[in-house]
């Protein structure tokens, strides 16, 4: 089974058609990447994968159930643009809030908070108040906080965002061990260089519509990432 399937989508704003007959396929147990220029569509397509937004015409199956189904997010976490929270929380009350909320049990949480914190290498910062951390520091504290949900499918929207060299490839590491788990990675990003690094499916997706979706490698053909997003979405070679 599928983690996503999209059928025949469309999305208007007033007149304005935002998605155009989009179809797209997620598998199951791989890192997928949503590519495409600002103003492409893919924050509609996201928010319409999880339910956030209503679509005029067309299905979204989350692993077989229909997205407007309650039912069919209780195997998905979703980590938005730019995490935050109360700044007066610490890192491990931001993780036990998130943990709670994910039905951790009370005699796991601690145990799996520790764990999520040595996975994104920030366990020093534990009892630090979310205001006395760095940008980057909070979007590990973020990327912590989804790990608690032991989902199937984690969605993530710009996850390098404000992250160093060494913090990029800490959840580059996370997301191949999720993928190794046979857990679904479906990333919005725009930075090419690392997509091409650990994605194994992308979709390329312009003016609302999917102008390639499938192997990365086939996709790329000798060249890099960047080098054939630019070829497909110009229509020039780069």
């Amino acid at each position: 089974m599928n983690a996503i399937n999209i059928k025949n989508l469309k999305k208007f704003y007033g007149n304005r058609l935002i998605l155009n007959n989009v179809n797209l396929t997620v598998p199951t147990g791989v890192i997928f990447a949503l590519l495409g220029p600002n103003g492409a569509g893919k924050t509609t397509l996201l928010k319409s994968i999880l339910g956030i937004t209503r679509f005029k015409e067309g299905e979204v199956e989350i692993f077989g159930q229909i997205s407007k189904n309650h039912e069919s997010h209780t195997k998905l976490a979703y980590f938005p643009e730019k995490f935050n929270f109360f700044p007066y929380f610490t890192v491990e009350g931001v993780l036990k809030f998130y943990g709670k909320m994910y039905g951790v049990s009370f005699q796991d949480l601690n145990q799996q908070i520790d764990q999520a914190l040595e996975k994104v290498e920030i366990m020093a910062l534990k009892n630090r108040r979310i205001s006395q951390i760095s940008k980057g520091e909070l979007q590990r504290v973020g990327i912590a906080s989804i790990l608690l949900a032991r989902a199937e499918l984690y969605i993530f929207d710009e996850p390098f965002y404000g992250l160093d060299p060494i913090g990029i490839k800490i959840i580059k590491n996370i997301f191949q061990d999720l993928a190794s788990h046979h857990k679904t990675v479906f990333i919005n990003s725009h930075i090419l260089g690392e997509v091409e690094k650990i994605a194994r499916e992308i979709a390329i997706i312009n003016k609302g519509q999917i102008l390639y979706s499938g192997d990365v490698e086939a996709f790329m053909n000798g060249s890099s990432l960047e080098d054939s997003f630019y070829t497909i979405i110009k229509g020039v070679p780069a």
